[in-house]
């Protein structure tokens, strides 16, 4: 069996979160994780974006750091990344036989989190890196990347998502993301109920905290462009579009601070941050916009941030979400605002069934807008971009894995709009 045929059989049998089998793993390959500084980071949205942003940050500072992130968008090799640079096929190959063989060597069972997590320590570890930044992938108390002593704890916002894992209530979920509190900083942008949840543990193991909306303040002079005030002031200008990002910009603001970074590596850094897939415009007339929000609270920024920074005639959504996400929500927050709705599938196992995401969108939508089921999603995009005219705005949302196949499908088309297909002439 090869590699990435073994990698997929982990990931078919899903997730068991604990953190038995990834300290068992960690350590019969020695401990990697206390080779590097690491920076770790939990929350519900955004976090990604702090992460990638304080990448850059350290980057300019001219620390040699790597950034591990999940889910990827389109590639397995954006997880794990040093000086920007994904780890090569050859270097997965590499580590993840040299995690292989340690699970075989002491009887271990690990899960595909488990073992991309100790691939990304393992390999950070052998290329050097002076500072890695860790994301959670789920949670944070039993999260695989908990296993990992940081300089500095990041909770950007708590929200209710993966009630079924983490709890039914906010202070349940703020609960399971403070696990990631160690002996060390902690920087937050959670609002109560969360927030006393999150300074009752941190105040339990001894450590400082720094709130956003506190301690540090931000606000939006224009698009792209934020003033921060923390322990010194900050003009920042990013390339990130909407106001939500001010709130991940001052995150990691703070956290420079925090590691006495230089105010100009810091303005250099959030200035060369861009996420693929996060608010991005990938084509114009029409207008067509990537973003992968999934969740009623980044729903409801990507609304926001629609009514606010762009000008359109009629907005078109193709819609694809995860079956284990607050679908009703997320449908909720668009159903305002778009006037088409083309629902699909993604080719990921959790993807909510066509058939089920439209049955749940026809309960939502009004009935003077049009709802037209598509599974597969390089059709729906066709139809999207045959129902637009030039002044019509397409928005592809819902999942990062159908932004990530949306994504790949632009990256082999021409973006000028086809002609009306057959298949439009009935509706």
């Amino acid at each position: 069996m090869t590699i990435a045929a073994w990698l997929n059989n982990l990931e078919k049998l899903g997730m068991n979160l604990g953190l038995e089998r990834i300290s068992l793993l960690i350590k019969a390959l020695g401990n990697p994780q206390c080779s590097f500084t690491s920076v770790h980071i939990a929350g519900t949205n955004g976090k990604s974006t702090v992460s990638y942003l304080i990448g850059n940050m350290l980057l300019e500072e001219g620390y040699k750091t790597g950034v591990y992130t999940s889910p990827h968008l389109q590639d397995f090799s954006e997880r794990i990344m040093i000086n920007n640079v994904p780890i090569s096929n050859r270097d997965i190959e590499r580590y993840v036989t040299r995690v292989k063989s340690a699970m075989e060597r002491h009887n271990i069972s690990a899960t595909f989190f488990e073992v991309v997590t100790a691939l990304a320590l393992l390999y950070f570890h052998h290329h050097k890196v002076m500072f890695a930044v860790i994301e959670t992938g789920l949670g944070g108390r039993l999260d695989a990347t908990n296993i990992v002593n940081p300089a500095l704890s990041i909770i950007t916002n708590v929200t209710r998502e993966h009630g079924d894992v983490l709890g039914d209530t906010i202070e349940e979920i703020a609960g399971e993301k403070a696990g990631v509190i160690k002996q060390a900083p902690v920087i937050t942008a959670a609002v109560e109920p969360a927030l006393s949840v999150i300074k009752k543990i941190a105040q339990e193991r001894d450590t400082s905290i720094i709130v956003i909306g506190k301690d540090v303040t931000w606000r939006s002079v224009e698009p792209y462009h934020f003033s921060v005030t923390a322990c010194n002031n900050y003009d920042a200008r990013t390339v990130m579009m909407g106001d939500h990002q001010g709130e991940n910009i001052a995150l990691a603001i703070a956290a420079g601070e925090c590691l006495k970074l230089s105010k100009k590596s810091i303005l250099e850094g959030i200035h060369k941050t861009k996420l693929p897939g996060r608010m991005e415009i990938i084509a114009h007339n029409p207008l067509i916009l990537l973003d992968g929000a999934h969740n009623p609270a980044a729903m409801e920024q990507l609304k926001k941030t629609l009514l606010s920074h762009f000008h359109f005639h009629r907005l078109i959504f193709v819609l694809g979400i995860l079956k284990d996400k607050d679908i009703p929500a997320i449908i909720y927050h668009l159903a305002i605002i778009g006037d088409y709705f083309i629902l699909t599938e993604s080719s990921n196992p959790r993807a909510c069934p066509i058939d089920q995401l439209t049955d749940i969108a026809q309960k939502i939508i009004s009935t003077r807008k049009v709802i037209i089921p598509e599974k597969n999603i390089s059709k729906a995009l066709e139809i999207a971009r045959g129902l637009a005219t030039k002044n019509d705005l397409i928005c592809v949302t819902g999942s990062l894995f159908t932004v990530g196949e949306a994504r790949s499908y632009f990256a082999n088309k021409p973006t000028k709009s086809p002609s009306k297909s057959s298949k439009l002439s009935s509706i």
